[in-house]
């Protein structure tokens, strides 16, 4: 994308605190009606419907069973009705979805994305300018996020819907055709009267913009194909809490049991380099690690920035890696330095002082007892800054006060993505694990927490803390291990036990075709040993071949069951569950 003199401006005037005005002409809208709209989607989307009262809003999704996007849009209440608002290309796979499921229920969709146009007030000042064409401006000031209002603006019927495109404070205006010129002209009066910089957004500074606040668009970074939790989007469109949905059991899974294969981060690159192509293939030392998608030249950063799919060893924030990046279509790999971050790339100050607030508000709430208003909070701290680690941690432990572990869990995960350092973050881990019955991983995040705890405790002494020399003992004690269990297997080479202990030693190290060769023994020698299978299908999984691990996991859990060893078996369904949704 071409950066102009004109382009930059617009952007860096909406950043410093002017509104950006523009036509959308790629936004959806659709009505659903009827004495079942409420109950219909409530059973279909991911969020929690019956929650929205009258003028509230929410962000929400409709997934197939593996939890991949057929549509994620805002849902707004009005009354009996729901509007949903999405990008144009997202209403057909949407309602399709929706529609499949549509049997005897009474709702009732309709398209109104060619009768209504849509405008886009965007930037700090945007709910200041709206207000002054409203009989009762207070009504705009005091919208949140998702908010929906009909009202008069400027002395015609809109409706109006509080939605961000941008990262600052953002307002969707729904109006009749040929209001909008009217509507237009009166917000540029307004906005000299009130000395605000109004700017007229091209849809190169939109995107830019769009990019900047970390905000995926379907089609450019996520399709049909995608799954929900490798995008991010999760965090601000699920309810773990209502009742089953399509696609639930996947999007619990990866909350409560750690992170996906690959996810959405941001790349920011060096000054003065060309932008990589969408759907470019990102390779570190020869093998790939992830797919760049939407890319632009950020005026605010001032640098190409763009949105990337990577692995989950390469995704820890502020992290430099020197890749090569294929273009999909010449072939050729140049080679970049970038440095990996979270989304957003900007988050307004202004936004960040209300999150700040609503924290604070948040734990006074809970601190008084009133949990569920301290949740409120901080949900809405964090749809404002989503990268606030103390808001993260704080929901978290107030979730699992409540039982909720599953979203706790996931909380927790999002943190040490943000922070692999956050003592607490490992520490909490391994308190919910515990109290889920995961003793496994409640252990492997206590020892995560006792390094990271020395490590602190070595630095604050001026002492240093040699973490490589720690990981080298334990693995020479591991190695050690391994020497006694193979001398002791001279005498007895199909022992199970033995092997058992071997193929594990293995395992650890990294070592899966010997860790496979072992642990085959140990199962063929007995075949009810439920650890067995479960190690024997980790290995596998190690060794890259799924295929041999999601047979293995089925079997063991057969074992298991037969067995009721629940320890064994709830773990080997986790990861056949994730592998399958792989």
């Amino acid at each position: 994308m071409a950066t102009t003199t004109a382009y930059r401006e617009a952007v860096l005037r909406i950043r410093e605190g002017g509104v950006g005005l523009a036509t959308l002409h790629d936004t959806g809208l659709v009505t659903i009606t009827g004495p079942d709209a409420f109950t219909f989607m409530q059973a279909r989307t991911s969020n929690d419907v019956m929650k929205l009262a009258d003028g509230q809003g929410q962000a929400s999704n409709v997934l197939d069973r593996g939890a991949h996007i057929q549509g994620h849009f805002t849902l707004h209440r009005l009354g009996d009705t729901l509007w949903l608002v999405t990008e144009k290309a997202q209403v057909p796979p949407a309602l399709a979805q929706m529609k499949k499921y549509h049997i005897l229920e009474q709702v009732n969709f309709e398209e109104l994305t060619d009768t209504r146009t849509i405008l886009t007030c965007q930037g700090i000042a945007a709910d200041e300018l709206l207000a002054a064409g409203t009989p009762d401006g207070k009504l705009i000031m005091e919208m949140t996020e998702h908010d929906i209002r009909p009202l008069q603006l400027f002395d015609q019927d809109v409706i109006l819907i509080r939605k961000t495109l941008t990262g600052e404070t953002g307002f969707l205006i729904l109006a009749a055709p040929g209001d909008t010129k009217d509507i237009s002209e009166s917000l540029r009066e307004a906005a000299i009267r009130q000395g605000i910089s109004l700017v007229d957004m091209t849809p190169n500074a939109l995107e830019a913009l769009r990019v900047e606040a970390g905000i995926p668009r379907f089609g450019n970074d996520y399709d049909t194909e995608t799954l929900l939790p490798e995008t991010g989007l999760e965090q601000v469109s699920v309810s773990y809490t209502k009742g089953c949905y399509l696609g639930q059991e996947t999007v619990a899974r990866v909350k409560t049991y750690g992170s996906v294969q690959k996810a959405l981060v941001g790349l920011m690159f060096q000054p003065g380099v060309s932008l990589p192509s969408a759907d470019s293939s990102i390779l570190l030392n020869g093998k790939p690690i992830g797919t760049v998608k939407s890319g632009v030249e950020s005026p605010t950063l001032m640098r190409p920035i763009a949105l990337a799919y990577l692995g989950r060893e390469h995704r820890t924030p502020g992290r430099l890696l020197t890749v090569h990046i294929q273009n999909p279509e010449t072939g050729q790999m140049p080679v970049y330095d970038v440095t990996v971050t979270l989304l957003p790339f900007y988050t307004s100050h202004r936004q960040q002082e209300k999150a700040r607030k609503l924290l604070d508000t948040g734990l006074r709430a809970f601190a008084e007892g009133r949990d569920d208003e301290a949740i409120i909070n901080l949900r809405r701290a964090l749809a404002l800054d989503q990268s606030f680690a103390d808001a993260y941690e704080a929901l978290g432990v107030i979730l699992s006060r409540r039982d909720e572990y599953e979203e706790a869990i996931g909380l927790m995960h999002k943190l040490v993505e943000m922070d692999p350092d956050r003592i607490m973050a490992h520490t909490n881990l391994s308190v919910f694990y515990m109290k889920m019955g995961d003793k496994e991983r409640a252990e492997e995040e206590k020892a995560k927490a006792t390094v990271l705890g020395m490590k602190k405790a070595a630095a604050e002494k001026g002492l240093s803390f040699d973490a490589e020399g720690e990981r080298k003992k334990k693995e020479e004690a591991t190695r050690q291990r391994i020497q006694m269990f193979q001398d002791a297997l001279k005498y007895n080479p199909d022992d199970p036990l033995g092997n058992f202990g071997l193929g594990s030693a293995c395992l650890e190290l990294g070592q899966y075709d010997e860790a496979i060769a072992a642990l085959l023994k140990t199962v063929t020698a007995q075949r009810t040993h439920s650890a067995g299978w479960l190690a024997l299908a980790k290995a596998y999984e190690g060794a890259g071949r799924r295929d041999k691990a999601i047979a293995t996991y089925e079997e063991g859990i057969e074992v298991a069951s037969q067995r009721r060893d629940l320890m064994p078996l709830k773990e080997m369904q986790t990861r056949l569950g994730i592998l399958k949704d792989a």
